[in-house]
């Protein structure tokens, strides 16, 4: 993802259930800034780029958090600073 975009401060990425060499077919990428957020929400294109050998399928604004301290978040501001990629699962 570094690759691609730039002010990648974070990659999440979950193991599938059922096979945990796989993933879930989804990652969530924290950014820097908003800026850099937004700017890779539109170089991330689905159909143009692709993670894993996988096309991507979608990109979005990743939903902030609803159970944090209010106290926390008035320090912490990571609201739109992290997109949700969806990649493509190709069946064999």
């Amino acid at each position: 993802m570094m690759k691609i975009t730039d002010g990648v401060r974070d990659i999440i990425l979950y193991p599938s259930q059922m096979d945990k060499t796989k993933t879930r077919g989804y990652a969530f990428v924290e950014y820097e800034t908003h800026r850099a957020a937004a700017l890779a929400r539109r170089k991330l294109v689905p159909g143009r780029v692709f993670l894993f050998d996988q096309e991507i399928e979608k990109v979005d604004w990743a939903e902030p958090e609803n159970e944090v301290d209010e106290e926390i978040m008035a320090k912490v501001s990571k609201i739109h600073r992290i997109i949700l990629i969806k990649i493509k699962r190709i069946h064999k």
